[in-house]
């Protein structure tokens, strides 16, 4: 088990979570929810395929002020929003809405999934929409401050409204303490990630050189949004440089 993710991990993390938020979205207006919903609907994914041993998504979510949080997150909903697939608005009452392009890229993805033998994992996401998806805000922290989880390290459950600040409930499971894991060929993982990166993609660039870009861009979006000093690419850097800027 491990507390941080690797660059395929991230890109499985994107690709399942669009299509997680695809079945949470009534259509057409495709919104989700606010951050907090989105983040704990997101955590109780996590947390169901992780107590079954399941690798799939591999968030490292633990205990904060408003529950279950990974910083993770923004990396996601960054990423899906930087392809236009995801509208993640400001502040933390704006409404994560699933764009048209989003819905249209969920679903082939989850035919593509289901194709490769993932039906185990779809179901989970279906359960967790159907059983989630409707309540407020508000009822979805109630009920997943009340649960019993056994956090990492941990022998015996607790409330996660118990849990000490910090306390870590879900990790990336490396794949052989894993009794199952999703099925993401190369094929599949290659489609998505040039998906991610189709309109930013540098013609007179490499796929190497792209992809150092790509992870300085992101942790530069990651500091900026922080309020911290942008030490990688920032967004108007990245403009520059794909346009041929030294």
């Amino acid at each position: 088990m491990r507390l941080t993710r690797n660059p395929r991990e991230r890109l499985v993390d994107a690709l399942l979570s669009l299509v997680l938020l695809n079945f949470c979205a009534p259509h057409p207006e495709g919104v989700v929810g606010d951050r907090l919903k989105v983040a704990k609907l997101l955590f109780l994914a996590t947390h169901e395929l992780l107590a079954k041993q399941a690798k799939a998504l591999s968030f490292s979510f633990y205990r904060y002020y408003h529950g279950p949080f990974t910083t993770e997150l923004y990396e996601t909903w960054g990423e899906l929003s930087w392809i236009g697939f995801l509208d993640v608005p400001p502040g933390a009452t704006g409404k994560i809405v699933l764009t048209d392009s989003g819905v249209e890229a969920a679903k082939r993805y989850e035919r593509r999934l289901a194709d490769l033998g993932n039906g185990w994992a779809l179901q989970s996401f279906r359960h967790i929409a159907d059983t989630y998806c409707q309540l407020h805000t508000s009822e979805l922290l109630r009920r997943v401050y009340t649960m019993e989880v056994r956090p990492l390290g941990w022998n015996q459950h607790i409330s996660i409204s118990d849990a000490p600040m910090g306390t870590y409930f879900t990790c990336a499971l490396d794949s052989d303490e894993a009794r199952q894991a999703v099925a993401i060929d190369d094929a599949l993982a290659s489609e998505f990630f040039n998906d991610l990166t189709r309109e930013y993609r540098p013609r007179h660039a490499s796929d190497a050189e792209y992809r150092e870009i790509y992870t300085s861009t992101i942790r530069g979006v990651r500091a900026e949004r922080a309020g911290l000093p942008a030490t990688e690419v920032s967004w108007s850097e990245l403009e520059r440089k794909l346009k041929g800027g030294e």
